[in-house]
């Protein structure tokens, strides 16, 4: 089995420590060496050449987004995975790190023993780390071409909904960016993230859409125009009817680990809109969101995966497309450039180019 190299870098001696064992405890990944601060982080990158480095965002020196744009001009490999405080600045500083382009974060656990505390940090490290076949893919420029050809559904959809994990926010970031006039239709999203985080996620994603982005409520109305982003820890599901749907936020276990879970979020918009709705599963590792894409075909709606090259992980896609439940896969600039045509959405030219 191959063995994962890893670069610690964190100011604090004892997290420089705890992970180092922790790193070394797991089958397949190996700590190479540690670093208390950017400067030190980015030459022991330049020079080590490790697989992952583990980032800590709050470093003197250098903080943790300059060592991610440093690591960019260094040209480096790394695959940076950050280690967050669990708070609302950290949650801040997180989704400001990943749209830099760190691929995945793990977050220092909050009011619990050190033993709880260390067997928590493992798992995430486990988690995030060992998932080899799917893990880490550098990602390609993908020229662009015309949108794949596809099957076009029989009437306008009534909304739209998105499934991410891993990679996720910049592949949301840019699919957000694109939609920079009202499409007539509301967008739900499940991102795998942990609470306080998808809050954040909403107000940076809602600065470069036109859309209004907000992480969703319980009982509220949907309403066009809207994107709604499901609460971490919690599952988001829409019940009612297409012209009178509403919003339920629950703490439903569901049969997977995750909340909020693709899967959930995939069946309820199943139920409420039928065949009229446009689905798309983006970069994530493992398979959430395959059943949940299988109803939704059931249904006869339009079901998307973002292709291989584009994705951090292509895992979630790649269980999409084996499962044969996906009508096609295509960059996030065609996943936009499909749905502005099929809503008849006139898209924004920008006068400037």
């Amino acid at each position: 089995m191959s063995v994962i190299r890893v670069l610690v870098v964190d100011d604090s001696s004892m997290y420089r420590q705890l992970l180092r064992e922790l790193i070394d405890e797991v089958p397949g990944l190996e700590c190479i060496g540690t670093a208390e601060n950017g400067r030190d982080a980015l030459d022991k990158i330049e020079c080590l050449e490790p697989e992952v480095t583990t980032l800590d965002l709050e470093m003197p020196v250098l903080d943790g987004i300059e060592v991610i744009e440093g690591v960019k001009q260094q040209g480096s490999k790394t695959s940076i995975l950050l280690v967050s405080a669990y708070s609302k600045a950290g949650a801040k500083l997180t989704v400001r790190a990943l749209e830099a382009g760190a691929y995945d974060f793990i977050t220092k656990p909050q009011g619990l023993g050190p033993a709880q505390a260390r067997q928590e940090i493992r798992r995430q490290l486990k988690h995030k780390l060992c998932n080899t076949d799917q893990f880490m893919r550098p990602i390609r420029k993908v020229a662009e071409t015309s949108v794949p050809l596809i099957r076009r559904p029989l009437f306008r959809p009534q909304a739209l909904t998105i499934g991410c994990s891993t990679g996720g926010p910049i592949a949301l970031l840019r699919f957000m960016k694109n939609f920079q006039q009202p499409l007539g239709v509301p967008v739900f999203v499940a991102q795998h993230m942990p609470p306080l985080f998808t809050k954040t996620l909403a107000e940076s994603l809602d600065k470069v859409s036109s859309l209004k982005v907000k992480e969703a409520e319980h009982g509220e109305q949907v309403q066009t125009n809207h994107t709604y982003i499901a609460p971490g820890g919690r599952q988001l599901e829409v019940v009612g009817t297409p012209g009178a749907a509403t919003i339920e936020i629950s703490d439903y276990e569901g049969e997977n680990e995750f909340k909020p879970s693709v899967d959930i979020l995939f069946t309820s918009v199943a139920q409420v809109y039928r065949d009229r709705v446009m689905a798309f599963i983006l970069s994530g590792m493992g398979s959430d969101g395959t059943r949940g894409l299988q109803r939704l075909k059931n249904e006869g709606a339009m079901t998307i995966g973002q292709e291989e090259n584009s994705c951090v992980v292509y895992g979630m896609p790649k269980s999409a497309r084996l499962a044969g439940v996906v009508d096609a896969e295509m960059t996030l600039d065609q996943m936009t450039e499909l749905s502005l045509d099929i809503l008849n959405v006139s898209p924004v030219v920008d006068k400037r180019q």
